[in-house]
């Protein structure tokens, strides 16, 4: 609005005039408008002001014209805003593990005697002993500094020189043209400040191909980059809980979490385990060896970037005195499994709540991530591996599965299936496909019945024992914006975020397929079953196959998700409708299971190409 001469706060034009209406406006509100320099500036025209600053008189100080952003004609308003803010937070002791000198860290180390410092009868006496000593060395070397919760800020990291200095010579001819307005100024200043829009452009593309080449490297580095750049933020705001109250207390917020993620577990039926009977394998794993230089190996290998576990050893402690720490791991991990104990910091665990789906204050959308110690899962590394290879050796695993399994992946699953589904088509039968899903699958897992088949597939001996104490006996606790919940028992499942977590789950149910009599694939815990659906006979064998898989969910006590379980069809031709069900299975039980089904069976035709199935196949669920 021309009319209005903003120092003196009054309007060239009528009373009923817009802008003299507007002046009113603001009076009757009692605010005040602060600006009163030109805020744009365009070559051959009259600089006038169009950018405004309304408020309170009290809370705005000290406004400065500072250059445009890019080739926009408006200044950029910066402006200090008076307010007073209480801060609850209570400041932070922060280490800085990459400012620290690690030729004296592991000179300490090499000094210390080991061998009588972890003469201790038992496992948590020997690790805190190992663990008090190292804490000593941090304590001394690593440098530390306060911080704050919520002290972050984005910093530019494509930043360079060279586009920094063009930023500089840009506000610098801005000043002196706002100091004396003319045309050979306003050239400077334009040349400028394309000059720095196009250093910046460079900048920023150079470091986005420098993070995209080193994805595979750094992804750390890279999904960061990637988060700056959504709108969605991963921070936790307000919860709801079951009675529909809002939480916003971050302790509150914390313990709600955690309950709601110790309220899945599995009270396993101990009086009805079923029998396993044991497979055929020509050797047992009975025992593990543990040295010096394989631990130091997995040490190197470490990403210094990760978090710590709950014993604060942070990753790049561990990496930099890889050769000299890794002689009294060793020794820890010897009397560990000697002694089938684990010591306390190695089954707690911080939860880290990672949203998955739906409704961001419910607590059911949210997946619990493990955070546990980096020491304890360097040694289930080991184990791991001895596990796989006793595994793969006496080909105990299903041909069937690809999940967690080198060599397998979503991409041989899908190639295997497609080359199937077009053998099948090519004949011209007509296929169903049924998708499952468990129910909190790696949170569920009974442990009395995974012990019973790990002993069956011949894993005994120490390393069952020290498998048995492993899953023992854990506790976690939700950590959120630096908060901690009480601690929680764990009674069932295996962590999310440990090592050890998926080849066990493997292990657990990879004598699903055995139960069926049609083709079944799974990768990891999401389960496929199909079959040719030409006939009465094909649909009853493939209904069979449904019940039989309900009847191993209710043994093993792992349900299925019926909100995720699918049914797609591929005929060829239009057919009329049928049923696939859970219900009327022989010598089956029904526990007040709520039939499912699917009904009203959608009717598609299907060419022979998959990119035609994927696109004319109809999926429907399977209500509960």
């Amino acid at each position: 609005m021309k009319e209005i001469n903003w120092q003196t706060e009054s309007s060239s034009a009528s009373e009923n005039h817009i802008s003299s209406r507007f002046i009113e406006l603001c009076r009757d509100n009692f605010v005040t408008q602060h600006v009163t320099e030109y805020t744009r500036y365009r070559e051959n025209t009259q600089p006038s002001i169009l950018d405004l600053i309304l408020s309170n008189s009290e809370i705005v100080g000290k406004i400065e014209n500072c250059a445009p952003l890019g080739s926009s004609d408006h200044v950029t308003l910066c402006f200090k805003l008076h307010v007073n803010i209480v801060y609850n937070y209570e400041l932070r002791s922060k280490k800085l593990f990459f400012k620290a000198d690690y030729e004296e860290i592991n000179e300490m180390i090499k000094r210390m005697d080991w061998e009588i410092s972890l003469e201790e009868t038992s496992m948590n006496d020997a690790w805190n002993t190992f663990k008090s000593k190292i804490s000593q060395i941090v304590k001394e070397t690593i440098p530390e500094k306060a911080a704050k919760p919520g002290s972050k800020y984005y910093q530019t990291p494509w930043m360079t020189d060279e586009a920094r200095e063009a930023i500089k010579s840009k506000r610098k001819a801005w000043r002196k043209l706002i100091y004396c307005p003319n045309l050979y100024n306003h050239h400077i200043y334009k040349v400028a400040r394309n000059n720095a829009s196009g250093k910046i452009k460079k900048a920023k593309r150079e470091y986005e191909q420098s993070i995209a080449n080193n994805v595979k490297k750094d992804p750390k580095t890279f999904w960061k980059y990637v988060k700056t750049k959504t709108k969605i933020k991963d921070s936790i705001k307000n919860l709801r809980d079951s009675d529909d109250k809002i939480i916003d207390d971050q302790t509150k917020k914390a313990n709600l979490l955690n309950n709601y993620f110790t309220s899945v577990f599995t009270k396993e039926d101990l009086d009805n385990i079923p029998i396993f009977d044991d497979r055929n394998f020509n050797t047992e794993l009975v025992d593990i060896s543990f040295n010096d230089e394989e631990i130091e190996k997995l040490f190197e290998k470490l990403d210094p970037k990760k978090s710590q576990g709950i014993d604060e050893l942070h990753p790049k402690l561990l990496k930099e005195t890889a050769a000299t720490i890794s002689k009294p791991i060793s020794q820890l991990f010897k009397l560990s499994f000697e002694q089938s104990q684990l010591p306390t910091d190695w089954k707690n665990a911080n939860i880290t709540a990672i949203h998955k789906k739906g409704d961001k204050d419910l607590p059911s959308n949210y997946r619990p991530i493990s955070l546990t110690s980096i020491v304890c899962k360097t040694m289930e590394k080991l184990i791991r591996d001895e596990i796989v290879r006793h595994m793969e050796t006496n080909n105990l695993f299903t041909k069937h599965q690809y999940g967690f399994r080198k060599g397998y992946s979503c991409a041989t699953q899908l190639i295997g299936v497609i080359d199937e589904w077009t053998r099948l088509l090519d004949n011209r039968d007509e296929i169903d496909v049924i998708y499952l899903d468990f129910q909190k699958a790696f949170d569920t897992v009974p442990h009395a019945r995974l012990l019973n088949k790990l002993y069956a597939y011949g894993i005994r001996g120490k390393v069952h024992a020290w498998l048995k104490e492993y899953l023992n006996q854990r506790k976690q606790r939700v950590i959120l914006n630096g908060e901690k919940s009480g601690w929680a028992e764990v009674t069932s499942g295996i962590p999310q975020g440990t090592v050890l977590g998926p080849i066990l789950f493997l292990i657990y149910i990879n004598d699903l397929p055995e139960v069926v009599t049609n083709a079944v694939k799974l990768f990891a815990d999401d389960t496929k079953l199909y079959g040719k659906s030409n006939n009465n006979q094909d649909h009853s064998s493939l209904q069979q196959d449904i019940c039989n898989l309900l009847d191993w969910s209710d043994r093993w006590q792992l349900k299925f998700n019926p909100q995720k379980c699918k049914h797609c069809d591929a005929p060829r031709r239009i057919i009329t409708a049928r049923c696939l069900h859970d219900g009327g299975c022989p010598n089956r039980t029904n526990n007040g299971r709520k039939r499912s089904g699917h009904s009203d069976r959608q009717q598609a035709k299907i060419h022979r190409t998959h990119s035609s199935f994927g696109q004319n196949s109809k999926s429907k669920t399977w209500n509960h």
